[in-house]
């Protein structure tokens, strides 16, 4: 996604962290060789199966599995957390 390799990571499992239940888009540049973070709203994690990090009409998003429905945050503006739409998917 525009010349970055983005990863998402969950706050309580970096080694910095204080154990919260946030996740945590990771982006590296790899033609400027630099990184950079986009925290996402916080969740309930107790009731998170599954984080996955996908592309969707040219927008990263992140989506979790909440065992009775999904939460999509679409990035309508890369690393621009303003920019996050939140969308909610009924099993």
């Amino acid at each position: 996604m525009s010349g970055n390799l983005n990863w998402i990571v969950n706050n309580k499992d970096r080694v910095d962290s204080n154990s919260t239940n946030q996740e945590v888009i990771i982006s590296f540049d790899v033609e400027k060789e630099t990184y950079g973070e986009v925290l996402l709203p916080q969740h309930d994690g107790d009731n998170v199966r599954d984080a996955v990090l996908c592309v969707l009409s040219n927008c990263i998003c992140a989506s979790f599995d909440q065992k009775t429905h999904w939460i999509v945050w679409m990035m309508k503006e890369y690393r621009v957390i303003e920019s996050l739409l939140k969308m909610v998917f009924f099993c």
